[in-house]
This record gives C-alpha cells, structure tokens and sequence, in this order.
C-alpha cells in the first residue's frame, strides 16, 4: 500500500472485548445452570465421563431430592423457589469443597465424590449433607424449613456409564425416601421394582382420572353415651391386575409423588360429600381421613378444607383429620402451622397409631390435637395376654387430664371392648365391630347399630 508517494501499512483495529465476553458468557450458560450457578446435567455428566476415562479409579455419585421444594415453590412462589434452590447449592458447595456439584432436575441436586478421598468419611459426609439441608432458611423474612434425601451410586460396581450410574443413584434416592436414615446405597436387589414402580405410577395416575378409586368406611363406635358415631375412610384402587387394592398396595408410590395432592383432595372431597348425604338422612356421624407428611407442609390445605366443607354444607366438627405421629415429626414447625390452620377453622386432629412414633403425651400438649388412636399392637397383645394392659390404661387415663378423646384400634373380641369400656376409652374400632364397607352399605350399617334413642336425640 503506497500512500503520497511512500509505503504504508494499513490496520483495521476492532474491539472484540464484548463480542469475546459475550461468547464466553454463552458457553458459561450453555454449561451452568442459570438459577444456582451449578454445573448443569449435561456438564456434570461430561465431568462424570471424564472420572470414568481418566483413570477408572472409583468415586460416588450422590443425588439429592429436595422433599418439600415444589410445595414451597407452589404456596410463596417462583422468586422465593429460586431462592432457595440457590442457596441450598451453596450449603451443598461447602460441603462438596472441590468436588463437582450440579442441578439435574427442577429439585435435585448431584455430587461426584473421589472415593479415596471420603470412603472411610461417606456416612458422615451424607449426615453433614442432610443436616445443613434441614436447617432453616431466611428468605424474604422468613423462615423456610426443608428436607432431604440421598442416593447413593458407586463406579464401577454399579456400573460402567454415565447414565446407568445417574440411573441407580435414582433409584436408590426412591429407596432412601422409605429409610429413616434420609440416605440409601444402590441395591441391585432392589432394582426389579424400579419399573414396576414407573408402571404403577402410570396406573395410579390413569385410575384417578378415570375414577377407578373408592373410600370404604369402617365404623368408629362409641364406648360411653353422649358420643357420635364416626366412620374412618380407607381407600380403595380398582386395579387392573389386582382387583380391589388396599392402600399397603398403592400410598407408597402415591405418597412419593406429585399424585398425592390431587389424591389427598379426591379423598377429603369424597368423605365430606357422603358424610353430608348421611347427615341429610339423619345420621349426624363424623367421618375421618388420613393425610399424609407432604399434605401437612402445603400452606393452602386449611384453605382447601375450608372449600370443600363450604361446597357439601358440613359442619367442621364432623370432619376429622387423622395424622401419624412421624409425619408431624418430619417437618415439626411446618406441619405444626398447617394443623394449627386446620383446627383454627373447626376440623379435629387426631394422632394416628399413638405409642409407635415419636410423641409423647407431654408433646400432644403442644399440638392442636382432639383426639388420639391407640395403635393397635397395643390393643391386640392386650386382648392375648394382657400384658400391654397398664400401658394402654396409662394412655387414656394421661390423654383425659389434657382433654383428649381416645380410640382402641385392632379389636378382635367383645371382651376386648369390655376391658376397654372399663378403662373409660371413648371409642373402638376393628374388625370385631366392622369390616370396612363400600359408601352404599354405610346407612344400612347405621339402621341397625345406632340406638333409636340416639338417632333422635340428634336429629
């Protein structure tokens, strides 16, 4: 290039600064995720390739579900949900240190851990993980408390890919929702279930649409006057492949799922609608339904309820919820504000399975609670040798000095009833007494059990 006559050089000079910082930013997207800052899971997955081909030295991949995140998300909202997951990937960081980190569902979390540097350490390593997860979090001047569970998969015992290791740790993150440790290993022993537990899910969602489900009812008697009869609903499945279910056949995997929230409101709606049909024939009962440890951390179901009775025009006092002593024990302070929401609108608690669980008498105290069912190992060993006797005589007795009511479950025999009415229990349930029953048996039921005198005294 000449210029006026001498040799020149020209140079266009550009500012790539953005345009780099702009692609760098891309490729940073492209391999975190946009909510907490992790690895996201095809980065994690890369980085689990990359362990598998380096040195084929074995490590742990750890998976974490968050049980009430979707809950929270549902009741505060998205800006709070997103929050939370940012801050539950840092409590995560500190304890992962160098490890690789990632979310790899909309409420799931990975770690990938060297296992020479945390084999003789992964139990308390796992303990760590779960208690900094427990604790609660500030989030818009608030108090959040959150659980969670781990699974836990090993290279190369159980397996040699990527996908197969994410696969087993899944499935062992399913098993360690029934451990009360919080955490499970990989079983292979346990992998048969894993499609017959996809394959249930399928058939539970399908029967709720298609009203494949059923409340049976079976009585709660009264063993002094002045007391209502009650009806606790049980839930029935019209499975096509096994017929009538029984709960021990289907909560499990309806519990574990999102199906439990329409499930729980199908179950509330369905007991309140028939016990409002049997009011309007003249049979003022109560009729109970059981709720579950994730029903009790939804913000909205005192709400729920309150819809529902308003809808059937039921009185609250003829509603009963029935609660395990675990599931208020698994988020203590959550499900406490929920019950206190539901018995502030008129519904009755009642703790379920009394004397298995974590309560204490002196607990009830401090739960709205009306009522308490004594399980009914204790009633059964009562009835064989009358062992369990002064146990079962104790629990009433402390149970009437704070006002509660208290039902013997698992009653086989009439003399049974006679100890129990001797000991001053308010109600008896089992088999001894009914079977439960489809809704259509229910007024029959009544026209022959309850008194005439009774019957008129209440309508």
């Amino acid at each position: 290039l000449h210029f006026m006559g001498q040799e020149a050089m020209l140079a266009l000079i550009h500012d790539v600064t953005e345009q780099r910082q702009h692609s760098e930013a891309l490729q940073y997207q492209a391999r975190h995720d946009i909510v907490t800052g992790l690895l996201n899971r095809a980065s994690f997955s890369a980085r689990v390739d990359e362990a598998i081909a380096s040195t084929g030295a074995a490590f742990y991949i750890v998976v974490m579900g968050l049980n009430e995140f979707r809950e929270i998300n549902t009741a505060l909202g998205y800006a709070v949900g997103d929050t939370l997951l940012e801050e539950t990937g840092t409590r995560i960081k500190i304890i992962a240190g160098s490890a690789p980190v990632a979310r790899v569902g909309s409420d799931e979390f990975a770690m990938l851990l060297d296992s020479g540097t945390y084999p003789a350490s992964m139990p308390q390593t796992l303990r760590d993980l779960l208690a900094t997860l427990k604790r609660p979090f500030e989030i818009a001047e608030s108090q959040i408390q959150m659980t969670a569970c781990l699974g836990i998969s090993q290279y190369p015992t159980d397996g040699r890919s990527t996908a197969l290791l994410l696969q087993h740790a899944n499935s062992a993150l399913f098993q360690a929702r029934q451990e009360s440790s919080g955490y499970a290993f990989y079983e292979a022993d346990n992998d048969h279930l894993a499609p017959e537990r996809v394959l249930l899910s399928t058939q539970l969602l399908r029967g709720l649409d298609e009203h494949r489900f059923e409340l049976y009812y079976q009585p709660k008697i009264p063993l002094r006057a002045g007391l209502a009869y009650g009806f606790e609903a049980l839930a029935r499945w019209h499975s096509p492949d096994q017929g009538l279910a029984t709960p021990d056949r289907f909560m499990a995997v309806i519990e574990s799922s999102e199906l439990i929230h329409p499930f729980t409101i199908w179950v509330l709606n369905t007991a309140v609608e028939e016990c409002a049909k049997w009011h309007a024939s003249g049979y003022f009962v109560t009729v109970a339904a059981n709720v579950s440890a994730r029903n009790l951390l939804d913000s909205l179901l005192a709400e729920r309820i309150r819809q529902i009775l308003t809808r059937h025009a039921l009185a609250p006092q003829y509603l009963e919820l029935e609660i395990t002593e675990s599931s208020i024990m698994s988020n203590p302070e959550r499900s406490l504000n929920v019950l206190r929401k539901i018995h502030d609108i008129g519904v009755g608690i009642v703790i379920d399975d009394f004397g298995t669980g974590y309560s204490s008498l002196a607990y009830l105290q401090k739960l709205p609670v009306d009522s308490l069912k004594i399980d009914r190992s204790f009633v059964v060993e009562m009835d064989r040798n009358g062992g369990t006797r002064p146990i079962v005589n104790s629990i009433i007795e402390m149970a009437h000095s704070l006002n509660v009511s208290v039902t013997a479950e698992g009653i086989e025999s009439r003399q049974t009833m006679a100890k129990l009415a001797g000991m001053n229990c308010d109600y008896a349930q089992g088999y001894h007494i009914s079977q439960p029953m489809a809704a259509e048996h229910v007024p029959e039921w009544l026209r022959r059990n309850i008194p005439d005198t009774q019957l008129a005294s209440e309508m």
